[in-house]
């Protein structure tokens, strides 16, 4: 399969410039959280869309506690979902970033049963499976609806280059980053299958990147974990078509989601600045996970009901340069 090449050189300095003062990384080029931005850590919690197109079925999204994960539990649940909110909650021991905490996730669930939806939530690793599945089996006792919608979203990012990182520090990153946005992802999706195939109607959204379409010097160990969701998204729709459950995946451009650290207010325009002049084509800076979780709910809805297999760039325009 052919792919577009590599940015310009000149692109790529100003990006490896980027990605040294953290402004690129998760969630495709996502830069971390300024506390007190709009949408980045505390968007309102809105009021329930009369529609409410999901009432009668529950979301498991994971990843729950900030950033992508919590904008699409709040976007699910204002269009009626009830929602088993999933989250590791707690630091990984010798990760360079933090990691959300039982007070996000808390604050989720609070956001989410605003919108007047059930919500449970539930502190938990995706990679074991045993906990998914333990959580998945508590939504009928918590009087929750049956579980339809899956949106695979939980990850993490820690910048190692293939060059000048010391062996056992980039073996170290790269088994981590692997082992939950990989095998976490294969995870979400193996303990839920048989319940969405059994309760007919499921869909699958795993949140993968626009470094899921090209590479990007100085963060390969990410961007081989973004690729092979698309690869594993793409499987998955093929196995489980037959069986009434689409999968799909959402690939977001730079989004602020509190996973690289904390910015400061010039590093935010410094990153508003880049992806607007030299990433996206669009006259946009980085976004927010509520320019998100829109096409996310789309693809759980009924209008796109013959829609499975796909990988949907929320990008600004970025895909129309360097996706492959």
């Amino acid at each position: 399969m052919s792919t577009t090449s590599n940015l310009p050189e000149s692109t790529n300095v100003n990006r490896r410039d980027a990605l040294k003062k953290g402004l690129l990384g998760a969630a495709g080029l996502a830069a971390a959280a300024l506390p007190g931005t709009l949408g980045a850590t505390t968007p309102s919690p809105g009021t329930r869309d009369l529609a409410a197109p999901f009432t009668g079925e529950t979301a498991l999204v994971t990843g729950a506690a900030r950033g992508i994960g919590r904008a699409i539990a709040l976007e699910l649940a204002r269009q009626g979902a009830d929602i088993l909110a999933f989250d590791l909650a707690q630091n990984i021991p010798g990760w360079r970033f933090p990691m959300a905490s039982s007070s996000d996730l808390a604050e989720t669930k609070r956001l989410v049963e605003a919108t007047g939806v059930k919500c449970l939530a539930v502190e938990g690793d995706i990679r074991n499976i045993d906990s998914l599945k333990a959580a998945i089996g508590r939504i009928s006792r918590a009087g929750l609806s049956p579980l339809k919608i899956v949106a695979a979203n939980a990850g993490v990012d820690s910048q190692v280059a293939i060059l000048d990182t010391p062996e056992d520090d980039f073996l170290t990153v790269l088994d981590t980053i692997i082992d939950i946005n990989v095998k976490g992802t294969a995870n979400t999706i193996r303990a839920a299958a048989d319940t969405l195939r059994s309760n007919g109607n499921g869909r699958v959204i795993v949140t993968a990147s626009t470094f899921g379409r090209h590479g990007n010097a100085g963060n390969p160990a990410y961007v081989t974990s973004k690729w092979a969701l698309i690869g594993l998204m793409k499987s998955a729709a093929a196995e489980l078509g037959g069986h009434g459950v689409r999968v799909n995946a959402i690939c977001p451009t730079g989004v602020v989601t509190g996973i690289n650290g904390t910015m400061s207010a010039k590093e935010i325009e410094e990153a508003n600045k880049f992806f607007s002049e030299q990433y996206h084509t669009m006259n946009k800076g980085i976004l927010y996970p509520e320019d998100v979780a829109g096409t996310a709910a789309y693809l759980a809805s009924h209008a796109s009901r013959y829609v499975s297999g796909a990988a949907i760039d929320v990008a600004a325009g970025a895909n129309a340069r360097w996706t492959a």
